[in-house]
Formats: structure tokens, C-alpha cells, sequence
């Protein structure tokens, strides 16, 4: 090493600042920062080894490293440095913009409970996902910096790096109270018909608590959690994700979900899966009830369908997917509060008596006559049990609306892939329920934007790559928008959205 004195003034005159040293590595000069020390020995005040900044070549200048322009900012203006400004002029704009537009109401909802700097990164992790679908944590900030939000929170002092995310995660998990307050004000003010299913997700965790074996491990080859969504069919949106252990049953998980929240005049949609007394009983207090499909075990239904004749009544079920079916009915009361009514679907029969025969003609193993007289009554037939007081065609209606969480679900599995988990702790385990919750819901907004176009060739994915194609790309001090067609600009308009065609920033 070459002493201080002995470095030449030719490499001297381009120290960038003081508290610097140079150093001669060979034919390098390398230019450290030092700060001053004050000895827990002796008491007197010293200088430490200094950290690396960058080096000095002779008659070209200082040349900094990555760490000395981002911890110390230093920008060296002088004719012989020329540094330039390397931030990003060039942002994804238009799916983020989509969403953020038709979402608001979300963000101020998080900035009420969360604070505004919390709020908006929670907005901001989920608006990732919801564009993107399943992101890791390390790679959410990559999607930030380079979308238009990193634009607009500029000013914001959250940051959306794998330390802050994995930090937020672990206090939405391990602090729950604001978590909670939010979701009771979604349950709160829903229509308060709602339906509660479970959906299976792979963990490839080693140390998280809920990732067990479970009754999927066949299929998927590893450890499970087991997700509990509460949903709102009758808005179609998400009121409450929740992650229990993977070899825990439904009926038993649905038993902590509802005692975590206040649920009054609810009426609870659910499938048989979570049948039990403990259940219902739970479904019947605080002014709520239910509605369940039974087994054909159930002894009620085995007791009916002995001389099972659908006198009670008939009507037209129609809906979107299914223009017109002709419903019969029984019902009967099995307890003061509580009735069983069978439904048969005449044309599903029909359909599948068809088909069944069909099959037999054809020569199809396993279709004889044997099993056609064995099950053909009971295609279309569907077992209710419920104290909802409403009229049968009602209580079918809100049964068949449950369809919608099932649509829900294949969203969760198979667009927004939340189905191959790596986290590894609990308290995060949980914090990402919440993330997934704000994604479910941004996505219902998108959802219920694009089924109001009334287009049934147009998909949320087609709305979301047309918008996509959309960029902003930074012009002196101001944002310009890019990359658009005429075609995607009119039928972004007929949701209502009309992208900036300029921001500008401070």
C-alpha cells in the first residue's frame, strides 16, 4: 500500500468529497469514505477502515460505485465526471391505472384501518399480484419500480424491497386487530348472503406450522395448507381468506373462522363438506342460518326418498348459463325450525338419461341397464337441509348462486396460481391471507367491470393484456402516455376508464 503522502497530485485533485482516502492496489487508486470513531478503550477520537466508494483513474477522474451513488447520493457535476441521472423513464402504466381507477374505494378502505404509508403498500402488493398473478416476495419490487406506481408514491417512504415486504407480512400476521376491524367492515356491510368454501394449496415450506400432509398428498407429492374463503355471492367479492393446517378438516376449521368474527343475520351457503351439529348450530345462532346440501347417508333423506314423490310444487330456474329448467319439488318439515326439500332438475335428468343410453349403444364399459336402473332417478336431484324460511325456489336459487365462490376458486387456483407456496413462518403465512384477500377483491372490481361490458368473447385477461400494452415514458419532467391503439383506448372507455395522456410529478 502507498502512503497518503506519497499518491500523486494528478490522482489527488479528484477526491469527491472529504473524509476520503486513497489507497494504490496496483495500478488501481481506490477512493475510500472514512467517518470518525470515537475508541471505547482509550476515549480518543479516531477514523475507521473506511468503505469502498469507487476509484480514480488519471486524467479521467473519480469513478464511483453502485453503493457510493445510492447510500451517498453523490452526483460530482464537474466537466470531468459526467454522471447521469439513471432512474427510470419508461413505466407499465396502463393495467395498473385500470385497476387502481376502478378500485379506490379499496384504498381508502386500507388507508382508514392501516394509515395512509401502510395502506398504500398493502394496495401496492396486491395490485402486483392482481396484474400479475402470484409473485414472490424478492420479486415484487422489481414490478414496482418499473410500474407507474413507483411514479405516482413516489414521495412515499414505504419500500416494496423482500426486508419490507417480509417485515409487513409478519405485523399483518402477528398484529391482527386492524387486520380484523377491516375484514368485520367488509362482513359488516355485505348482503350478508355468504358462502364459506375451502380450497387446498401446495406448500413446499419446511418450517411453516400449517404445512402438513393431508388428503391431497397423492395428488400434489407435498405438504399442504387448507384456505378458507369467505365470499359475498351476491356482490361477488371476497370478505375473508384464512389458512389452517393442511391435514385439518373443514368442519373443524370453519368452526375457528366464524368464532374469529361477528357474523348477525347471515345466511350462510355452504357445502356438505362442512355438515356437522356444531356447525349448524353456529350457522343458527345471532339471528343467522344456513342452507347445506346433504349426503345420500343423511338419514332424513334415506328416510324420504323410500316413497319419495315431488308433490310440494314446481318452477322455472333460469340463469345465465342455463336459460330455462324445469324444477320439481318436496319439501318437509324434520324439526321446528328446520326443513328438508329434494329438488329434481327434470331436463339435467333427462340430459344425462340421454346421454347414459347413448353410451350403452355405443358399447361403453360400465353403462348396462343394471346401473341405469340403479341411479337414473336421481340425476338433477339435489337434498337441502335448512331453517332459512324463505320459499323453495328461493332457497334454490341461493344454493345455485354459490356457484359463484366456485368461479372464485379456479380464479385463486388456476389465473392468479396462488397453488405453489414456499413461505416459511407462520406469522407470514398469515399476513399473506390479507394479501390474498386484497387481491381477491381488486380482481372482483376488474371482474364485475368486464362482465358489465356484456361481451362474453371478452375475458378479464383480455382487458387486462389490451391495457397492458399501455406506457408512460418520461419527458423532461413530464410523463407522457405511449404505446396505445384506438381500438383498446374505445373499449377501455365503455368501462368507463380514460387513461392520462400526461402526468406530471412533483
Amino acid at each position: 500500500m502507498v502512503a497518503e503522502s506519497k499518491i500523486p497530485e494528478s490522482i489527488k485533485k479528484y477526491v469527491p468529497c472529504k473524509c476520503c482516502r486513497i489507497r494504490k492496489d496496483g495500478d488501481t487508486y481506490r477512493v475510500y469514505k472514512y467517518k470518525s470513531v470515537k475508541s471505547s478503550v482509550t476515549g480518543k477520537w479516531t477514523s475507521d477502515g473506511g468503505i469502498l466508494i469507487g476509484k480514480i483513474i488519471e486524467d479521467k477522474g473519480f469513478i464511483p460505485n453502485k453503493r457510493y451513488l445510492k447510500e451517498f447520493a453523490q452526483v460530482n457535476t464537474s466537466e470531468s465526471t459526467n454522471i447521469f441521472d439513471d432512474s427510470i423513464t419508461d413505466v407499465s402504466y396502463g393495467s395498473y391505472a385500470l385497476i387502481k381507477f376502478l378500485s379506490e374505494d379499496i384504498l381508502e378502505r386500507l388507508e382508514k384501518y392501516f394509515g395512509q404509508e401502510q395502506g398504500t403498500q398493502i394496495y401496492c402488493y396486491g395490485l402486483i399480484m392482481c396484474v400479475n398473478g402470484f409473485t414472490y416476495v424478492d420479486q415484487i419490487d422489481d414490478y414496482y419500480q418499473e410500474s407507474f406506481m413507483s411514479v405516482i408514491f413516489k414521495n412515499f417512504s414505504f419500500k416494496m424491497g423482500y426486508t419490507a415486504l417480509s417485515t409487513l407480512l409478519r405485523e399483518l400476521g402477528k398484529k391482527g386487530n386492524r387486520v380484523k376491524a377491516f375484514e368485520q367492515s367488509l362482513i359488516d356491510e355485505s348482503s350478508k348472503s355468504i358462502a364459506i368454501d375451502g380450497h387446498v394449496i401446495r406448500s413446499c415450506s419446511e418450517e411453516n406450522d400449517l404445512a402438513e400432509p393431508g388428503y391431497k398428498m397423492n395428488l400434489l407429492k407435498s405438504e399442504q395448507v387448507n384456505l378458507l374463503v369467505a365470499y359475498d355471492t351476491k356482490n361477488n367479492a371476497p370478505l375473508l381468506y384464512r389458512t389452517f393446517r393442511g391435514s385439518s378438516i373443514d368442519k373443524k376449521s370453519v368452526i375457528e373462522l366464524l368464532e374469529s368474527r361477528k357474523f348477525s343475520d347471515t345466511k350462510f351457503i355452504v357445502d356438505r363438506g362442512f355438515y356437522s351439529k356444531t356447525v349448524l348450530n353456529m350457522m343458527s345462532s345471532n339471528g343467522n342460518c344456513y342452507i347445506i346440501p346433504v349426503t345420500s347417508k343423511n338419514s332424513d333423506f334415506v328416510r324420504i326418498k323410500e316413497n319419495l314423490q315431488y308433490t310440494s310444487g314446481e318452477f322455472i330456474y333460469s340463469s345465465g348459463r342455463k336459460e330455462c329448467a324445469r324444477v320439481v319439488f318436496y319439501e318437509e318439515k324434520i324439526s321446528e325450525t328446520q326443513r328438508m326439500i329434494i329438488f329434481k332438475d327434470l331436463d339435467e335428468n333427462n340430459s344425462n338419461r340421454k346421454s347414459f343410453l347413448k353410451c350403452m349403444d355405443e358399447n361403453e364399459k360400465g353403462y348396462t341397464m343394471e346401473k341405469y336402473n340403479e341411479v337414473c332417478e336421481y340425476w338433477g336431484v339435489l337434498a337441502i337441509e335448512t331453517n332459512v324460511s324463505s320459499p323453495a325456489h328461493e332457497i334454490y336459487n341461493d344454493y345455485k348462486n354459490r356457484w359463484s365462490i366456485e368461479t372464485f376458486n379456479n380464479y385463486i387456483k388456476n389465473d392468479a396460481h396462488f397453488n405453489n407456496l414456499k413461505i416459511q413462518d407462520y406469522y407470514i403465512q398469515h399476513g399473506f391471507d390479507f394479501i390474498m384477500l386484497i387481491t381477491g377483491m381488486l380482481h372482483s372490481k376488474l371482474n364485475e367491470a368486464v362482465k358489465n361490458l356484456g361481451k362474453s368473447n371478452i375475458s378479464t385477461f383480455d382487458i387486462l393484456l389490451k391495457a397492458g400494452h399501455m406506457r408512460m415514458i418520461k419527458q423532461d419532467k413530464i410523463w407522457k402516455l405511449c404505446n396505445t391503439r384506438k381500438k383498446d383506448l374505445e373499449l377501455l372507455e365503455k368501462i368507463n376508464f380514460v387513461p392520462d395522456h400526461q402526468l406530471t410529478v412533483n
